[in-house]
């Protein structure tokens, strides 16, 4: 085994101290591989002055879900997932734990929340500039790295938002695990390695971004290889990756085959995403490059499209960082396999984005960027080390470096500064309705109207508003409503628990947001809770309704028998029977068959149309599972669940989509629709 001190990424005096072999001690040689406390101090401390004024801040939108599930939930319900905002799409115990643990000690008090965000913030570039000095030795590019990653701008949602530290547990760990894997190899020790395995679980079980993991760990190991002369047997190296790549797939059969989670958010259509990348890969390639694309944008020149000029500010930064980049490769300040690696870095990391794409995109401040950005602040870090040491009078490099600094601090303080507002407004909402909700009974409903939704893609408050009441008052049987709820049209939403022997009684409110208030909660009577019951009976004359289009295709049976279709296309679609606007629907009960190739479980959605808009869309369906095997199953759709009598009460039409698999047969035999 061979290694050497000679950094690699920018040109320094050579090091004639001892560096530490395979079997050497970590620690044992004059220059030890791990940064300064004194790095360390700056970097926490630098980290709590830059973002002091979000300590004492409120919360926003999943916040209060968050805390909200904490509140009520058992610890054997967090470290299980259930009863949490992610439930049914993402497994995320580690940071729902901790967030468990300081509603437990502190209730809903913002500051811990606050500053255990912080807190992540500052400890993962720490780890990161830790990597960096192990790559390069060299304190002041791990310094650099360090102070550009704590005040970038695209940091601003992961800092100011704590639900949203599930992203900073991910990336902490898994620069943590880069870390001691660093290690491992230096020392051979197998502890160490064992250590880098754990915090690689913990980095799957806060954020699916840690499954890119092992793949990051190839590249890295090959660049620090590199970097430090060190050489491994090849069969040796395959079987070490191969434990990560057994821990990761042990974590996605657990927690996306066994607990049947998602593996990202529904289209605006409706269709689930891997179905629609593997029917279509041109849609895939696609969606890769512009989303490639818009990371690398905002991950160089994060500024916010409601800067003026802010394209033209985007191009010139991207020109400096590009002339820079050049000059410094001539000079051989900065050597091209740094550039590959954070290149490889970035694009390896912004791959979860996908499942995320069509729905959220990419802003100058969102969190999916919070880990690739690590690759990012590397490179640029490099670009600014390399100008440093173009000149050697004191008072140029350090006017140079603090010209480059001060735009992105300021640009941060910008951002920090419109996340605190929304905080400020959403704690005018609450503590503004919550003063008039404590003179409501117990046992009341409570419809808000008015509620703000988001302003300069910064979530306020809107449907998280029985969350935040709920946190206010420990009453669980007080319930708010979404803000678009018509004014004189209010309807009885019934819950699981329900129970007709209660008194319940229920008012509505309104918050002006003209004059930040709340009016006084006024009294009234919901439509009645009389049963109404609709059932068509699909194999006489009322299969005249049924509508296939979009490839699904009618198979010709007997005269008399039930109508059979074949699916011919992923987008296939059923028009059921007509609803009744006036009154809204509660229950749809569906009595089908469906019949696939590989069997099990399938997925099917239910959609609708409403008087307003009858054109079918994602946005107005629900979906639930259905078993394949070729039998005939009832299935009870809670449509209010999905909170559909609040947001289109007046449907027209119903429609299924069996399934997206070409080939199954489906038969729908009867469907039944209770009302309010």
């Amino acid at each position: 085994m061979k290694n050497s001190s000679t950094p690699a990424g920018l040109k320094c005096k050579k090091d004639v101290s001892p560096q530490p072999g395979a079997e050497a001690d970590l620690l044992s040689s004059s220059r030890p591989d791990i940064i300064s406390i004194k790095l360390i101090v700056v970097l926490l401390v630098f980290s709590f002055a830059l973002f002091a004024n979000t300590i004492n801040q409120y919360f926003l939108l999943d916040d209060f879900e968050v805390l909200f599930s904490a509140k009520y939930n058992k610890l054997a319900g967090v470290l299980l997932g259930h009863d949490t905002v992610l439930e049914h799409k993402f497994f995320r115990p580690l940071p729902m734990f901790f967030t468990w643990v300081l509603y437990k000690l502190f209730g809903n008090t913002p500051p811990p929340y606050h500053i255990l965000s912080i807190f992540l913030h500052a400890a993962t570039a720490i780890a990161g500039a830790n990597l960096v000095y192990l790559l390069h030795r060299n304190t002041r590019v791990a310094a650099l790295f360090g102070i550009l990653f704590v005040a970038f701008p695209n940091h601003a949602e992961v800092v100011n938002w704590p639900a949203i530290t599930f992203t900073s547990w991910a990336a902490l760990c898994c620069l943590l695990s880069l870390n001691l894997f660093a290690y491992f190899r230096l020392s051979g020790k197998y502890y160490l390695l064992i250590l880098s395995l754990v915090f690689f679980l913990g980095g799957m079980l806060s954020k699916e971004d840690a499954f890119t993991l092992p793949a990051i760990m190839v590249i890295f190991d090959l660049y620090f290889s590199r970097v430090r002369k060190l050489e491994y047997p090849l069969p040796r190296q395959a079987g070490i990756y191969a434990v990560y790549g057994a821990l990761l797939l042990i974590v996605i059969l657990l927690t996306r085959v066994r607990m049947k989670l998602g593996a990202g958010y529904l289209t605006v259509e409706g269709e689930d995403l891997v179905s629609l990348y593997l029917s279509n890969v041109f849609a895939l390639i696609s969606d890769l490059i512009r989303m490639e694309a818009r990371a690398w944008k905002y991950l160089v020149a994060p500024v916010s499209p409601e800067i003026p000029f802010s394209s033209y500010l985007i191009s010139l930064v991207w020109l400096l960082a590009l002339v820079s980049l050049g000059v410094l490769l001539w000079k051989r300040k900065i050597q091209f396999s740094s550039l590959l690696f954070s290149f490889l870095f970035i694009s390896i990391t912004t791959l979860p984005i996908l499942g995320t794409f069509r729905v959220l995109a990419l802003t100058h401040w969102i969190r999916f960027l919070y880990l690739p950005s690590v690759g990012g602040c590397y490179i640029l870090s490099l670009i600014l080390h390399g100008i440093d040491e173009t000149t050697r009078r004191p008072v140029v490099r350090f006017t140079m470096i603090a010209a480059a600094l001060a735009p992105v601090i300021i640009l941060t303080k910008y951002y920090d500064h419109q996340w605190i507002e929304a905080q400020q407004e959403n704690k005018g909402v609450v503590e503004r309705v919550a003063v008039k909700l404590g003179t409501l009974p117990q046992f009341s409903r409570v419809y808000v109207e008015g509620l703000p939704w988001s302003q300069k893609e910064i979530p306020r408050i809107d449907y998280s508003f029985p969350g935040a009441a709920g946190l206010y008052f420990d009453r669980e049987y007080l319930q708010g409503a979404l803000f678009f709820l018509p004014a004189n049209k209010v309807l009885a939403l019934e819950r699981e628990e329900y129970d007709d022997q209660q008194p319940w009684r229920y008012f509505h409110m309104a918050w002006e947001g003209d004059t930040k208030q709340a009016t006084d909660p006024r009294e009234i009577t919901p439509h009645a809770h009389k049963k109404f019951v609709d059932e068509w009976d699909f194999s006489g004359i009322h299969r005249q309704f049924l509508g296939p289009v979009n490839g699904l295709i009618p198979v010709q049976t007997k005269s008399g028998s039930l109508p059979l279709f074949m699916v011919d296309g992923p987008w296939t679609l059923l028009w059921l029977s007509p609803v009744n606007p006036v009154r809204p629907v509660q229950y749809v009960t569906l009595e089908m068959m469906l019949s696939g190739k590989r069997g099990g479980m399938d997925i099917c959605r239910l959609f609708w149309i409403s008087e307003d808009d009858r054109e079918i869309s994602g946005g107005k369906s629900i979906g639930f599972f259905a078993e394949a095997d070729g039998k005939f199953h009832t299935y009870k759709i809670p449509l209010y669940k999905n909170g559909l009598t609040l947001t289109h009460p007046r449907m027209v039409r119903l429609a299924v989509r069996p399934s997206q698999q070409v080939g199954s047969v489906f038969c729908i035999k009867k469907i039944t629709v209770e009302s309010y």
